[in-house]
């Protein structure tokens, strides 16, 4: 089911929540209606998967594509640099260098996850 980018707080922590706030925000510049098919995390980063909007021709329009891709791609870039749980400055970790899901945590997080903080 197609929704905009607030209705997908369920599927990312906290700290990524501000992250969507921004992207409604802008996304919500372009177009008003836009939706969003999927919010995931993917290699500790968010991944967002805009619905595209047909052009007047019925066909993709390459304008709303390039500016909503624009948007998207910033956030996701963001989300690298954003701990998943607090929001405060963080980088893609394991909980072991050999091993385990990567998470983007800032230092005190990844401690508590049982990694190496630094």
């Amino acid at each position: 089911m197609a929704a905009q980018a607030p209705d997908f707080r369920y599927v990312v922590g906290e700290g990524w929540w501000p992250l969507l706030d921004r992207l409604h925000e802008r996304l919500s510049a372009v177009d008003a209606d836009y939706r969003l098919s999927g919010v995931g995390e993917k290699w500790g980063g968010l991944r967002i998967r805009v619905v595209e909007q047909p052009g007047p021709d019925g066909r993709p329009d390459p304008a709303y594509r390039s500016a909503m891709r624009a948007v998207v791609s910033a956030i996701e870039d963001d989300s690298f640099r954003t701990c998943e749980r607090c929001g405060r400055a963080g980088r893609p970790r394991r909980r072991a260098p050999d091993r385990g899901w990567v998470k983007t945590l800032c230092d005190d997080h990844q401690a508590a996850r049982g990694g190496t903080p630094h």
